[in-house]
């Protein structure tokens, strides 16, 4: 449930986070940007290991500032999760964040994107939503969070050159909240000029 964009922005924070960045050699402050899709553990977790690698070592100086896109509500959803891994520690790193709530703009700390988030169809009590990423160069990039097949991913990915969606069920499992590999197939044949990357291959 982690994506890296241009080496500077990821989209969720799962618990493995801070183990990805540095299997592939990349430090916890050179990430500029995160994007929250929802808040369900293995998309959100990983965000007080980042904060904590970064004060006490990437960063000790406190230089980098961390941009975080999130829907309305998620601050305070942050902040508790922080105290609650480790109590007043991370006071301090969480004022280096800067928290947006914006729909659509540009992406705070990565230069050259533009950003959609919009609602997705899963567990309503953790906020699911998707983004539609446009780079200055047209490329077109979605991440869908986690969802079953709803109306705003079929619209959006017909224009996509690449979408980032979870394969969460095996085809027994009747459930609108994800997508299984015959549903999946459904959407990708009608979006043929689309590159569909798999995540959450359960």
């Amino acid at each position: 449930s982690l994506l890296l964009i241009d080496g500077r922005a990821l989209v969720d924070c799962p618990p493995t986070a801070l183990a990805s960045l540095r299997h592939s050699s990349i430090s916890p402050s050179d990430i500029d940007t995160i994007l929250f899709t929802h808040w369900h553990g293995d998309h959100c977790f990983g965000f007080p290991f980042i904060l904590l690698e970064r004060k006490y070592i990437s960063d000790r100086g406190g230089e980098k500032i961390l941009h975080v896109h999130l829907p309305e509500g998620g601050k305070e959803r942050l902040r508790v999760l922080c105290d609650l891994a480790y109590p007043g520690s991370l006071d301090q790193s969480m004022n280096q964040v800067r928290f947006d709530d914006r729909e659509e703009g540009e992406v705070n700390g990565t230069p050259g994107w533009k950003f959609e988030r919009f609602a997705v169809l899963h567990d309503e009590e953790v906020d699911p939503h998707g983004y539609l990423l446009v780079h200055d160069s047209g490329f077109r990039l979605m991440h869908t969070g986690d969802s079953g097949p709803c109306e705003a991913i079929a619209t959006r990915a017909r224009t996509c050159d690449v979408v980032v969606i979870e394969l969460g069920v095996p085809d027994h499992v009747d459930t609108p909240y994800h997508f299984s590999a015959t549903k999946l197939a459904i959407l990708a044949n009608n979006c043929p000029e689309t590159t569909f990357l798999i995540t959450h291959t359960w």
